[in-house]
């Protein structure tokens, strides 16, 4: 979004590097007016979809307990609140989790920033396959809340008063005669991630991008995921600032 040496860049590195958490608000309104303008309609695009998931970059466990905070992750909540204000269904979701072996990039060479996120990334399916269960039921109860606000047409009104007097003559105590239950909405939510004509849309988002290959590594991880769970996802990436130090590989 930004330029990596502009004055977000610096407002950014105080709050991460210095634990100036008051400066949250300040990145907020850059935030804000980004996607007021929203330049080449490039958010509005890529939130269109009725199921947006923000998924953060990962930290490691190391660079949690010494900050005392995951910049993120709260950077995607203001981001998903922003979004949401204008209409967009977005909802934020740390899938993302990296080994405690796995050390700071800020200060690597760019050959081994190429290649030192490579087998950092993993998933907590247990945690995954719960959030976005929650996720595909909440999507699914306001799918199913619109079409039953639709007012009935005729023949329909018609149809269900003469099952109801049907069922007053036959004798309701009869379990026999009982329609099977539905079931429950619980069992549902992967069943309808599965279903041909649904998608998940996952944006990861980050801080800062310098080679790219965080985010590389961090796609891949999520596509084994959405395969694995016979998902049909489309993947994309945003990020805050852009480094120009760096240039991302052209293979």
């Amino acid at each position: 979004m930004f330029n990596y040496r502009s004055s977000v860049g610096k407002l950014l590195k105080m709050y991460k590097y210095k634990n100036l958490t008051v400066l949250k608000e300040d990145l907020k309104k850059y935030l804000e007016y980004y996607v007021e303008i929203d330049p080449f309609n490039f958010l509005k695009n890529l939130f269109a979809s009725s199921l947006s998931l923000i998924v953060p970059m990962a930290s490691t466990p190391k660079t949690l307990l010494q900050r005392g905070f995951w910049p993120t992750l709260r950077l995607a909540t203001i981001l998903a609140k922003i979004l949401a204000e204008k209409g967009h269904l977005v909802t934020v979701t740390p899938l993302l989790k990296k080994g405690s072996g796995v050390g700071r990039q800020a200060k690597l060479a760019a050959p081994f920033r190429s290649i030192a996120p490579k087998f950092s990334f993993y998933i907590d399916y247990r945690t995954a396959t719960h959030s976005i269960s929650k996720i595909s039921i909440a999507f699914l109860n306001n799918s199913v809340r619109e079409k039953t606000s639709q007012p009935l047409r005729k023949s329909e009104t018609v149809r269900k008063e003469t099952s109801q007097s049907s069922l007053r003559e036959e004798g309701q105590g009869n379990s026999l005669r009982q329609a099977p239950p539905t079931p429950s909405v619980s069992t549902l939510p992967l069943r309808y991630l599965n279903d041909p004509r649904m998608s998940l849309r996952i944006v990861l988002f980050d801080d800062v991008i310098s080679t790219g290959a965080t985010l590389y590594y961090a796609h891949q991880t999520l596509n084994a995921f959405c395969a694995l769970l016979k998902i049909r996802c489309q993947i994309s990436a945003i990020t805050l600032l852009k480094n120009p130090k760096y240039t991302p590989p052209t293979t």
